[in-house]
């Protein structure tokens, strides 16, 4: 099983609140705090896990292959399995994700992310941004691989907006959850319906 990321001094436990554009720090436990919790369900093509633990959403991921590989990836302390599990609360964090609702998230960020995850999430939807483009909002114009690298370690899926930020080159770019699936997400947003990405699932 996966275990929720250590704690370290270079990336603090932090307790973040992002609600659409606005995302803030606060204040929260230094660490992964009982109780664990977690849910998965079917999403465009694959599935979702969400886990939680008592201080808030500890990831969102999608793009896994079937039910069974989802429920593989939900963690809790230590990389043992969690022992409750929330039907239907990944359906939720999920919507509440693609519609911009608040969300709580519990994890360990250094200063560099969190000021990349605060650029992320100011991207209104329907638009996107290069990674240079980022690079540059951030004061640090070449860093462009430091995104990127950000931007994988993303756990967060839709809260934390990365399929927002495509290559310079053009089209979609790679996405840590598949390239089709940052296409179609990215379609239903320019359209301004991403919400109803879930209604092909029900």
């Amino acid at each position: 099983m996966k275990s929720i990321p250590p704690s370290s001094r270079r990336a603090p436990w932090r307790l973040l609140e992002v609600s659409g554009p606005v995302l803030r720090e606060i204040e929260g436990p230094p660490g992964p705090v009982p109780p664990f919790a977690w849910d998965v369900c079917p999403f465009v093509g694959g599935w979702v896990c969400a886990a939680w633990d008592g201080a808030g959403l500890a990831f969102l991921e999608t793009g896994f292959a079937n039910q069974r590989k989802a429920e593989e990836a939900a963690p809790g302390p230590g990389g043992a399995p969690t022992g409750l599990q929330r039907p239907g609360a990944a359906r939720e964090a999920l919507r509440a994700a693609l519609g911009g609702e608040t969300l709580r998230l519990h994890g360990a960020f250094t200063d560099f992310q969190m000021a990349v995850f605060r650029a992320l999430t100011a991207i209104p939807r329907g638009q996107t941004r290069t990674y240079g483009a980022l690079a540059e909002l951030l004061g640090r114009p070449g860093a462009q691989r430091a995104v990127a690298r950000t931007l994988a370690s993303n756990r967060f899926a839709f809260v934390l907006p990365c399929h927002r930020v495509i290559p310079a080159a053009g089209g979609a770019g790679l996405w840590r959850w598949g390239s089709a699936l940052k296409e179609t997400v990215l379609a239903a947003e320019a359209r301004g319906t991403p919400e109803k990405l879930l209604s092909q699932t029900e």
